[in-house]
């Protein structure tokens, strides 16, 4: 066992959630779904046109190589619905992408064990590869930080 996993075990053992905005409280437990569950609400954000639908044409080339999928909630988007990530694990790479949700369909799936939730933490932290948009949805997003709006940010944090 990694010491980063032996130290996860012993520091956390529960997940608390986040508040987010208007001091809402953001579910903490991660969410395991299916490719065709992702897929469902994929769909639903292009048809309805919300802001973070996903990587449909991503989705759709490369869902045969997707072993299983977790749902982050990072925040509320507005009203009843989440900003998620999606981490998607395949056999040679595992990819991650936002993607709005509402909270009953959220609400919907299973939780993940803190002990699963641990591990995908640890894989996350040593693995992932953010995909880049859609070309598609590449022309409507804002421009890149700048080196001295970067800096400014980073040392925020």
């Amino acid at each position: 066992m990694s010491s980063l996993l032996r130290w996860l075990r012993r520091s956390v053992r529960t997940l608390p959630a986040v508040t987010g905005e208007a001091g809402r409280r953001v579910p903490a437990r991660p969410k395991e779904l299916s490719v065709s569950q992702l897929s469902g609400l994929v769909q639903k954000n292009t048809t309805t046109g919300r802001g973070a639908n996903g990587r449909p044409q991503w989705l759709a080339e490369n869902a045969g190589s997707v072993r299983r999928v977790v749902l982050f909630a990072q925040n509320f988007k507005s009203g009843e619905f989440l900003r998620c990530n999606a981490v998607l694990f395949g056999s040679a790479h595992d990819w991650m992408f936002s993607v709005d949700v509402t909270l009953a369909d959220f609400d919907e799936l299973p939780d993940m064990s803190v002990q699963d939730s641990l591990l995908l933490l640890r894989d996350f932290l040593l693995n992932i590869h953010v995909l880049p948009l859609d070309d598609d949805l590449s022309r409507s997003a804002p421009p890149p930080l700048s080196d001295d709006a970067e800096s400014r940010r980073a040392a925020d944090l």
